[in-house]
């Protein structure tokens, strides 16, 4: 079996068996069985950087009912690696766009953020992962201006980054 990877998919090839009818393929260790027909190949799709996926593949055909494959496990790439980003500007304005300041990575672990206003007053930390700056200090929406933050992310390989920068608020 061989496989082709992507950074959102995992396309899954094996050779065609003589008197074979169908295949079907598993994804949950041989639990369940589902049919994809007379093809040699299945692209899991929809994935995250560096998500896994185990396949197993039987032929079936008139007389016996197939013979598991060995699992075969395949693991979508990450092209941007261990990059980080941080948008240089954003519009909290509650339109559902761009409202809050996050820290993207595919390959991050952990992650604080800190956001200082022009003062060198710290406005907002936040160790956990997913949580922004929605650009508000003790309630009060902060004016249109330039923010400075920084970022200190723990990699999943254990490698710590840091990045510091500006950020300009839009409303």
């Amino acid at each position: 079996m061989s496989t082709t990877i992507t950074g959102t998919s995992i396309t899954f090839q094996w050779n065609a068996i003589s008197g074979a009818i169908e295949y079907q393929y598993s994804l949950d260790n041989g639990a369940t069985f589902k049919t994809a027909g007379t093809a040699t190949s299945y692209t899991a799709a929809s994935l995250q950087p560096n998500q896994s996926v185990s396949i197993i593949v039987r032929a079936v055909s008139q007389c016996q009912p197939g013979i598991n494959s060995q699992a075969v496990t395949g693991k979508s790439s990450n092209p941007l690696g261990d990059g980080i980003f941080v948008p240089n500007a954003f519009t909290p304005n509650a339109d559902g766009k761009n409202d809050i300041l996050y820290v993207y990575g595919t390959n991050i672990k952990k992650t604080s953020l800190w956001v200082y206003n022009q003062w060198g007053e710290l406005l907002f930390k936040s160790d956990t992962q997913g949580s922004g700056w929605d650009g508000t200090y003790k309630s009060t929406a902060q004016p249109v201006g330039v923010y400075v933050y920084y970022v200190e992310a723990t990699m999943n390989d254990g490698q710590v980054i840091t990045k510091k920068g500006t950020v300009t608020l839009l409303r």
